[in-house]
């Protein structure tokens, strides 16, 4: 019974919160997070990470408040460029920034526009009342807009 309760009691400290790894953080996801946090000062919250056979994909959300994309431009200039990020394009109500195959995208809070509720993006939809941001690498795909980029 001792032997027991001790192998348990290890097996407890073992499984501390510091030794507990994010499965879905793998190293591409861990670069996107790591840049998110070069790029927006540690504003970014609710982390969400997936990898699949066909994209890696990390996405956060932005207080509308707390972020104003002209600052954006203005201000991080030398850290995207440093990163590898180009300012791609302006899509629906997206800004898209490219690294190679590499797509990051910045998306407007929703707004109400006379009687259309402007919802569209590349690859998320807007939020009510946060900005958007997904980080996105193809794995076997070819639908997203970097595709065709070329600097």
């Amino acid at each position: 019974m001792k032997k027991t309760i001790f192998i348990f009691s290890l097996l407890l400290v073992g499984c501390g919160n510091n030794n507990v790894q994010k499965p879905y953080l793998d190293h591409v996801n861990q670069k996107f997070v790591d840049e998110a946090h070069i790029l927006f000062n540690g504003k970014t919250r609710d982390l969400r990470g997936y990898s699949s056979y066909t994209a890696n994909r990390v996405s956060y959300k932005i207080e509308s408040k707390d972020f104003n994309i002209n600052i954006f431009f203005e201000n991080k200039k030398k850290a995207l460029d440093k990163i590898g990020w180009k300012y791609y394009l302006k899509y629906n109500q997206s800004y898209i920034f490219c690294d190679g195959e590499r797509q990051m995208e910045i998306i407007k809070p929703r707004i109400l526009a006379g009687n259309k509720d402007l919802v569209e993006g590349s690859n998320a939809m807007q939020l009510n009342n946060d900005w958007h941001i997904i980080f996105y690498k193809p794995n076997n795909t070819t639908s997203y807009k970097c595709y065709n980029y070329k600097e």
